[in-house]
């Protein structure tokens, strides 16, 4: 898990900002990242300094990233970089002269940024923040564009691009540290690995024979973000695999009101209704607590070392 003393350590201040506009499309089913550099003045540099201090400063905790843990204002979730593509956002961050930005076109449109940060030619840091409708090609319709400039108003139709103060993710000795975990799986396409985890989930013979149909269960996902999140989810914990597992499920299902059938073979039947709960005790997330006396379902569970 990345190391927050590491991190809050890291010399903002002395350091060189590269800031990088990028673009994402998909080539043959293959991710493409292509990033552009442009030169930044040296008051926009410092604000971005500042800025960025600001959302490490503001971070208390860091947590292991796992498909459905959340965060809150003060924590962030780390994920190794070998686990995501963050890789090639940082091999695009070379900034040779062919990569400079020379025309307004190669910046509209982006969908997000990263900021390089540089400590002596060695160290570094990348903040990454997607971009808002500022960075858009449009045109404004039945107005004209004006600025208060030496006491008057004047017709300025100068291109702005926001610089956002806060980060979603930030990419830092081997790890992504996400302050924003929807943005940073949607620019690292979280979405399109989760799509091809329950696809490989449904081919598992394992999995596939836990059930009477799968109609009822591919509806239920569909391209739904959430429960393919949970899908993957269901695919990395592998309960399905145990056999023991299994069998306490069918036991006592009823116990824990599971309104899961099974036919005469022991399968699961689902049903648009049931779907929920069979995601529910593969996942292992209906709990019951023996203070209480209740029971309880939970997003995410964390074992006891």
């Amino acid at each position: 898990m990345a190391d927050l003393q590491a991190l809050k350590a890291f010399d903002i201040t002395h350091s060189t900002i590269t800031l990088w506009v990028f673009k994402k499309s998909t080539r043959a089913g293959q991710l493409i990242y292509t990033g552009r550099w442009v030169e930044t003045s040296e008051v926009l540099d410092s604000k971005i300094k500042e800025n960025v201090s600001s959302a490490i400063l503001s971070i208390e905790e860091i947590r292991e990233y796992s498909l459905l843990a959340e965060n809150n204002g003060t924590s962030v979730l780390s994920i190794p970089v070998d686990e995501t593509h963050a890789a090639r956002l940082i091999q695009e961050c070379v900034a040779r002269d062919e990569k400079k930005i020379k025309k307004i076109k190669e910046i509209q449109n982006a969908q997000f940024y990263v900021i390089r940060f540089t400590f002596n030619d060695q160290q570094s840091l990348y903040a990454v923040k997607s971009t808002d409708d500022s960075w858009k090609l449009r045109k404004l319709s039945g107005a004209y564009r004006a600025a208060f400039k030496d006491n008057a108003l004047d017709l300025d139709d100068t291109p702005t691009f926001n610089i956002s103060k806060h980060i979603d993710f930030f990419i830092f000795n081997n790890d992504v540290i996400a302050k924003s975990k929807q943005k940073t799986e949607s620019i690292l396409n979280y979405k399109e690995a989760h799509r091809e985890d329950f696809t490989e989930l449904k081919l598992e013979p394992k999995f596939s024979s836990l059930f009477s149909n799968m109609d009822a269960i591919n509806n239920y996902v569909g391209d739904n973000k959430m429960q393919l999140r949970r899908a993957s989810a269901i695919r990395q914990k592998a309960h399905y695999n145990n056999d023991v597992y299994i069998q306490n499920i069918r036991d006592n299902a009823v116990e824990m009101r599971l309104p899961i059938d099974f036919d005469a073979n022991g399968k699961i039947v689902p049903t648009a209704e049931n779907c929920k709960f069979i995601f529910l005790a593969l996942l292992n997330h209906r709990l019951f607590s023996r203070f209480s006396g209740e029971y309880y379902d939970v997003q995410n569970i964390e074992n006891i070392q």
